[in-house]
């Protein structure tokens, strides 16, 4: 992720920005074992259409026509055993990867100016399953407070794929972080 990548090797870059980072939202060791236990490639496997439907509707506000292909593609990837029983056993291992490598506790580390952006209306962050106390400004703004040279930018009527829901605004604003000087970015600004 770009956020690991910034912690890395920091000196490689001027300034950063995160739209809709899943590091920001943290899990405690009841949560990572229901993980563990519940998300297996078995499951992925046995998912039925419409759930699959389901879950690529819930990264947008609004579905839109032109994100239909991702659906379709998933279908016609489901056709393919063999390139399926690899998808359903990669996803488990990223998922279980992000929460063996958290970010929170290290994100007081990034020095960057940093442009934080999500959609007001992400229905994936927090996991709802997982964290259901919890809304995504909260999220948003405990991980943007964490950056202390940070701008964050909830945008309404956006879900997860804030980037293509409303790709105007994410252009806008990360123009407008862009062309200020690097010190120019200010808490809360």
């Amino acid at each position: 992720s770009s956020i690991a990548a910034v912690l890395e090797q920091p000196e490689h870059y001027d300034r950063l920005v995160l739209v809709a980072p899943a590091g920001f939202e943290v899990f405690n060791s009841t949560a990572k074992a229901m993980v563990r236990t519940m998300y297996k490639p078995a499951l992925l496997r046995a998912m039925p259409d419409e759930q699959i439907r389901r879950n690529f509707e819930a990264n947008f506000y609004a579905f839109p026509e032109d994100a239909q292909f991702m659906i379709d593609d998933r279908m016609e990837l489901k056709e393919n055993k063999e390139a399926y029983d690899h998808y359903c056993r990669m996803i488990p291992k990223c998922v279980i990867g992000m929460l063996d490598a958290p970010v929170f506790d290290r994100l007081s580390e990034i020095q960057l100016p940093t442009l934080v952006i999500y959609g007001e209306n992400d229905q994936l962050i927090p996991n709802k399953m997982l964290n259901p106390a919890l809304n995504t400004d909260a999220v948003a703004r405990r991980g943007a407070a964490q950056i202390s040279n940070s701008k964050l930018v909830m945008l309404p009527r956006c879900g997860h794929f804030v980037q293509w829901e409303c790709a105007g605004r994410v252009v806008e604003e990360m123009q407008l972080f862009l062309q200020q000087r690097p010190e120019g970015v200010k808490k809360g600004a």
